[in-house]
Order: structure tokens, then C-alpha cells, then sequence
């Protein structure tokens, strides 16, 4: 399964289709990244616009558009 960052929206916590924690924000100045440890998928990195205003250790929402989703088979290869 993967989805590309900036696919992956932010949303409160409980409103999302996964729960997390941000464990690191990096500011690139016009973008930063997120990465939220999501218990039982592993750490996803989120790609957000500016700075936002969430720090590590807040509780977020994650929210992917299933068009998005891009499926691999077991040698990597991608599935149709």
C-alpha cells in the first residue's frame, strides 16, 4: 500500500480514517512534513503547506481519498 505525503490530510483527532500521534515536524519553509507514529500502520508521512500549527506529541486525524491509494503486490510490482 502506499499514498504519496501530500496526499494525506490532517484532521482533529477522532474525525480521521487513522489516528496517530505526530512524533517529528520538519519546516521546509513552504511546506513541512509531519510524521505520525500510528499504532498498529507503522510511522506515515503527512506533507502540509507552511507551518502549521501542530507540534509533536498532539493527537491527529489522518484522512486519505481512496483514489489516492496505489497497491503493490508482494515483489513490489504495482497492482492494476
Amino acid at each position: 500500500l502506499g499514498i504519496r505525503p501530500e496526499h494525506v490530510s490532517v484532521t482533529p483527532a477522532g474525525e480521521g480514517q487513522i489516528e496517530g500521534v505526530i512524533d517529528v515536524t520538519d519546516y521546509l519553509g513552504a511546506d513541512t512534513y509531519l510524521i505520525v507514529d500510528c499504532p498498529g500502520m507503522g510511522k506515515i508521512t503527512v506533507r502540509v503547506h507552511g507551518d502549521p500549527h501542530h507540534r509533536p506529541g498532539d493527537a491527529v486525524g489522518l484522512r486519505v481519498d481512496p483514489e489516492h491509494i496505489h497497491y503493490f503486490d508482494d515483489a513490489g510490482q504495482a497492482c492494476r
